[in-house]
């Protein structure tokens, strides 16, 4: 069972796979068919073996609220943001995302009831652990190549055909979608018969620097038409960029690794989060050398990865849950960040340095006016929300700005109400202090160094999606909720191994009183005692 859970933790999150995968009709595709595949494997292996389907955990119960407020919210969305239409179909945008936020917590059920001894839940994390310099070494390679194969996608609402004429894009027989550009300028992404791709205003003008990666920077294209989505394959131009740029650019930010359709924050998120789980193992796992050389190495590309995405908000994610580890358990470990904080200016290139000290983006500086929206729409207009996955459309509807709150707690205020903020902050506590529960009670060095690891991923993760969404993507919570049931199977395992260390003793007691009763007071005698000199003397007889 731990290897089918591994193989959905380790592969669902790597979209440059996913991607590639056959898809079938009727939502027969690798996730479902894996999540299928634990379901039934989850229920079989707890019967088999006589243990509880859902192990005792304050965790569960929010969860489950929250599964069922959010599956809620998906219909009456369509009440209140009418646009939208109900999720009736398998292929309905919102439910696909709905069914990608809830993957992670299917896993963590699965394994926090299956993974019940030590050996199981170190070869799932050694699995984890294992992708990792995988994950890292595409986007080295892809920061650092003077020459990048790209794969983008658009969201469009159909891909449109030209005529002979070439009358709306000025190349006949064009297929092209429409996209919102850089700066909000209408676009249109042109592919011809020859398969030469061009970038063209609403007008056929051909453009030359409008696009981020406009005609100069494109070699060799080709395209797909995919459902919902139109992805165009291209070659770019880096070697501006990458190791040699001289200073922070939006170049530097449009690398994201295996995350093919997410951007450089949600990636940044997922290395920050893996970190901090092998920071805690670091500081508390010790006797381990394999393990630790392990852990140490992962730490250093996951480091890399976080300072090179230029992330602020996984910066930020990071500095919080160190200093607050460092305040209650690790002197050293504060102080060694400290003193890298201090360093940092001299040894980070000027991309590194310039973005740290770079002024708030052009979003940012209308986030207080997204949240005031998103706050007055989820209790005061809306006390239920608008529905799940409906803040862009509803308040796209009513302002005219297509983008989202960059806060996903304000976003879960404005889709799913007070109700749903409270079920989504509920489960930000529980996982922190399941984890941390776990440092106190662990038997092991092991458990409580996951234990620290997982509790500092959930401190981190609440830093993080202060800045925007870095829960509910697939590719960020198969691991969330990995590392936290590897954290609640421990906490398991640790009670269990508590309990039965009481139960000997109790019978030890039982046994020396019950040895005392029958043989009166020459018991006594048949236990070592102290002669003079302090030596043991064996016992009489």
């Amino acid at each position: 069972m731990v290897y089918l859970i591994a193989l959905a933790v380790c592969i669902l999150p790597i979209q440059t796979w996913t991607e590639e995968l056959p898809k079938y009709p009727g939502g027969i595709n690798f996730q479902n068919l894996i999540m299928v595949a634990l379901l039934v494997g989850w229920v079989v292996d707890c019967k088999r073996k006589g243990l509880p389907l859902v192990p005792k955990n304050p965790l569960n119960r929010w969860i489950a609220l929250y599964l069922a407020w959010s599956f809620l919210a998906l219909f009456y969305g369509a009440v209140f943001t009418p646009q939208v239409g109900l999720p009736l179909s398998l292929a309905d945008e919102r439910f696909i995302h709905w069914k990608d936020e809830i993957t992670g917590m299917v896993i963590f059920f699965v394994a926090q009831a299956t993974l019940r001894d030590e050996r199981k839940v170190k070869t799932l994390l050694l699995c984890m652990a294992a992708m990792i310099p995988y994950v890292i070494g595409v986007y080295y390679y892809q920061y650092t190549t003077e020459i990048l194969a790209r794969h983008q996608r658009f969201a469009v609402d159909e891909v449109m055909g030209d005529g002979p004429e070439g009358a709306k894009t000025g190349v006949p027989h064009a297929r092209y979608v429409q996209i919102v550009g850089p700066d909000g300028v209408p676009l249109r992404i042109v592919v011809d018969r020859e398969h030469k791709l061009r970038v063209v205003n609403e007008d056929g003008k051909k453009l030359e620097a409008a696009a981020k990666s406009g005609p100069g920077v494109i070699r060799l294209p080709n395209w797909r038409c995919g459902t919902g989505a139109f992805i165009v394959h291209f070659y770019q131009d880096r070697r501006d960029s990458g190791t040699q740029a001289k200073s922070f650019s939006w170049e530097l930010k449009s690398i994201t690794g295996v995350f093919i359709q997410l951007g450089s924050n949600e990636m940044a998120s997922f290395y920050a989060n893996a970190l901090l789980v092998f920071i805690g193992l670091i500081v508390a796992w010790k006797k381990a050398l394999k393990w630790r050389l392990l852990l140490v190495a992962n730490s250093l590309l996951l480091a890399w990865g976080t300072v090179f995405s230029l992330s602020r908000g996984a910066w930020l994610a990071v500095a919080a849950a160190v200093a607050y580890l460092g305040a209650r358990r690790n002197r050293a470990l504060m102080i060694g960040f400290v003193l890298f904080l201090v360093a940092a200016p001299a040894l980070m290139p000027s991309s590194v340095t310039s973005r740290g000290g770079g002024g708030m983006d052009d979003s940012a500086a209308h986030r207080l006016d997204f949240w005031t929206w998103a706050a007055f729409a989820g209790t005061v207009r809306y006390p239920l929300g608008v529905g799940y996955q409906c803040y862009i459309p509803k308040h796209r509807e009513e302002t005219g700005i297509r983008l989202d709150t960059h806060n996903f707690f304000f976003r879960t205020l404005a889709e799913m109400g007070l109700i749903g903020l409270v079920l989504v902050l509920g489960m930000f506590w529980k996982g922190f202090r399941t984890s941390w529960l776990l440092v106190d009670r662990a038997q092991t060095p092991f458990g409580r160094g996951l234990g620290m690891g997982v509790a500092m991923m959930w401190i981190g993760s609440f830093v993080a999606n202060m800045f925007g969404d870095r829960f509910a993507y697939i590719s960020l919570n198969c691991y969330i909720w990995g590392f936290t049931a590897l954290a609640a199977a421990m906490l398991h395992i640790s009670e269990a191994e508590a309990t039965r260390r009481e139960v000997e003793a109790e019978v030890a007691a039982a046994r020396a009183a019950a040895g005392s009763d029958d043989f009166g007071e020459p018991a006594a005698s048949q236990a070592p005692r102290v002669g003079d000199g302090g030596r043991l003397v064996p016992p009489r007889g």
